[in-house]
């Protein structure tokens, strides 16, 4: 678990806010305020956080990583 974190650590970073202001902004309005209710939205929002945070690993940053890659062993071109 630690180490699926730490690879999709910057998708996480950039996907937890905006997935988790939602959920817990929807959420709220539909469970009551009780300590369980509220337990269970942030529970919701943190794995929706989390499968999001992987599927934007798999569909942009491994994409790039590879492009990247693939233009690194291109050898380089001088100016002759």
């Amino acid at each position: 678990m630690a180490r699926l974190v730490w690879g999709i650590s910057y998708s996480l970073y950039l996907i937890h806010l905006p997935i988790t202001n939602r959920v817990m902004n929807g959420g709220l309005k539909v469970v009551d305020a009780s300590g369980l209710g509220v337990f269970g939205v942030l529970a919701a929002a943190l794995a929706l956080s989390m499968i999001s945070a992987w599927v934007f690993f798999l569909l942009v940053e491994q994409r790039f990583e590879q492009i990247r890659l693939r233009f690194m062993q291109r050898p380089l071109r001088t100016g002759e």
